[in-house]
């Protein structure tokens, strides 16, 4: 894995439902301000973004992935937990306090010299709508939840959701949306296009595991 898409994955994944963080997502989920734009269209798997302008004023992009899986939701579930099977460029994955459909998550993301490596805390929620027909993920940052380590950097700031819904017995159609109110740290000409490529390629990872090793 090369350096650019290593600093490019550390802007990636995270999850929740009835939390009142959640209300910046929902905003981008119902804006009309802005249209999905498609981006990447291959391996059936495709990536859309649009912008936003956060309360700050900070203008970001935001990224959605949808596609097709082999499994059950609760497979599935299972699945995305299990973040360093699929996610690309991670030093360390722990499952922190987990309790039923709640657990917080601790992701290192490991990053060439000179640059210093970045970790996320998430706490992250299940939700079963629809008699299990559709279950929602939703993670949203907690910076101070655990003590920092010395020369990694926090990321202050993510929100991400995720939406399986069964289609079949053994296929669900997984759609998963991120975004970060982080002040950039590269050029956006140079930075989008390295998180837009680790944003597809954890997704196809996902969509690989799936396909070896869930229910056909």
């Amino acid at each position: 894995m090369n350096a650019s898409v290593r600093i490019g994955v550390c802007l990636l994944v995270i999850i929740s439902s009835g939390f009142t963080k959640r209300n910046s997502l929902d905003l981008v989920l119902g804006s009309t301000s802005n249209e999905w734009e498609l981006i990447i269209d291959k391996k059936g798997i495709q990536v859309f973004s649009k912008w936003m302008v956060t309360e700050s004023g900070l203008k970001t992009r935001v990224l959605k992935g949808e596609l097709h899986l082999n499994g059950s939701g609760e497979e599935v579930v299972s699945l995305i937990k299990q973040q360093k099977k699929w996610m690309q460029g991670l030093k360390d994955y722990r499952l922190l306090n987990e309790n039923g459909n709640e657990w917080y998550s601790y992701v290192e993301f490991h990053l060439p010299w000179p640059l210093n490596n970045k970790d996320l805390v998430a706490l992250n929620n299940v939700e079963y709508l629809s008699e299990k027909n559709h279950i929602r993920i939703y993670s949203y940052s907690c910076p101070d939840f655990t003590s920092k380590k010395s020369g990694v950097k926090r990321i202050e700031h993510f929100e991400a959701e995720w939406n399986i819904c069964q289609i079949s017995k053994h296929q669900v159609e997984l759609s998963y949306i991120a975004y970060t109110a982080n002040e950039p740290e590269y050029p956006r000409w140079i930075q989008d296009p390295i998180v837009q490529s680790a944003f597809f390629s954890s997704l196809a990872e996902l969509k690989a595991i799936a396909f070896h090793s869930l229910s056909k």
